[in-house]
């Protein structure tokens, strides 16, 4: 355990010097992408500004603004056109499986080169071979031509930027709707989950009570049973008391069934000490039917 612990800090701990370091490098890439081309253009601006004068016989303050703009020229294109040819690298990296024209990387890469290619000679025409620095004019409309098309590569990968930035804020829009309806129909799920389990719960205590009032009507039966099984004992301790151990058979009144069943019920609780519905049935010539729902039914006969 104090092994595995040890191991996931070490890994945290790599994890964020990783990120630390990716972070500096970031940082220190920028700003060489923004000073390694004051190098050359500084050098551009001082060889033009001391020699133009010279050897085109020009006045100083326009060989210095020649110089100044192609300074700037260099600056400019050399933060364009190397980073133009990143962000086309990292947009056809973005764009797969997207209907959008991928970015021509081949160009990215061939105005960088063809920039870099321009500088280093331009530079080496004013320093290393000061005395044809006029024959810098040749690179330096080159400059002039390459700022035209690095331009027009930069405009066209913007728009495609954009076409990108739509398709993937559609697909974001259409993915928060389908997360949004799979919320709605996991909150209705749930509510009908909820209704069934109280209904469950509502009919689950119906029968349970249907149940108890069935019992409650069996224990009352049973109470009337008792009771009538009381009084019959009762009725013939008196008459054995009286030395008359035989009872008389009942009379049967046809009117009457209530009556009737219920004296012949407690006539075989005296004699039998039990009720024989079959016999009550053959003595009285009621049907078992009426002679059962009269004997339930002592309690309300008596």
């Amino acid at each position: 355990m104090d092994n595995t612990i040890l191991q996931e800090e070490l890994s945290n701990r790599l994890e964020q010097i990783e990120l630390y370091f990716a972070h500096w490098m970031g940082r220190v890439s920028l700003l060489g992408l923004v000073l390694l081309p004051l190098v050359p253009g500084s050098l551009a601006l001082a060889s033009i500004g001391t020699k133009f004068p010279d050897q085109l016989g020009i006045p100083g303050w326009l060989a210095w603004a020649i110089g100044g703009a192609t300074a700037l020229g260099i600056e400019l294109l050399g933060l364009i056109a190397v980073r133009l040819a990143l962000k086309m690298r990292r947009f056809n990296r973005r764009a797969v499986g997207h209907e959008v024209e991928p970015a021509p990387l081949g160009q990215g890469y061939a105005a960088a080169v063809l920039y870099v290619g321009t500088v280093l000679t331009l530079t080496m025409l004013l320093k290393i071979w000061p005395h044809a620095a006029v024959y810098a004019l040749l690179p330096m409309s080159l400059l002039g031509a390459l700022a035209d098309w690095i331009y027009a590569l930069s405009s066209d990968q913007n728009e495609r930027e954009q076409v990108l930035r739509r398709i993937l804020g559609e697909q974001r829009a259409a993915a928060d709707r389908d997360v949004m309806a799979m919320e709605l129909r996991i909150t209705e799920l749930t509510t009908q989950l909820s209704t069934m389990v109280d209904r469950a719960a509502l009919d689950t205590m119906s029968t349970e009570h249907d149940k108890l009032q069935a019992e409650c009507q069996r224990l009352s039966r049973l109470v009337d049973n008792l009771s009538l099984t009381k009084a019959a004992t009762v009725d013939n301790s008196f008459d054995s008391e009286d030395g008359d151990n035989g009872v008389d058979t009942p009379e049967v009144d046809t009117d009457n069934p209530a009556a009737t069943i219920h004296d012949f019920a407690l006539w075989q609780i005296q004699t039998d000490g039990k009720v024989n519905q079959s016999e009550i049935a053959r003595l009285t010539g009621f049907s078992r039917p009426t002679v059962k729902k009269y004997v339930n039914g002592l309690a309300k006969v008596k």
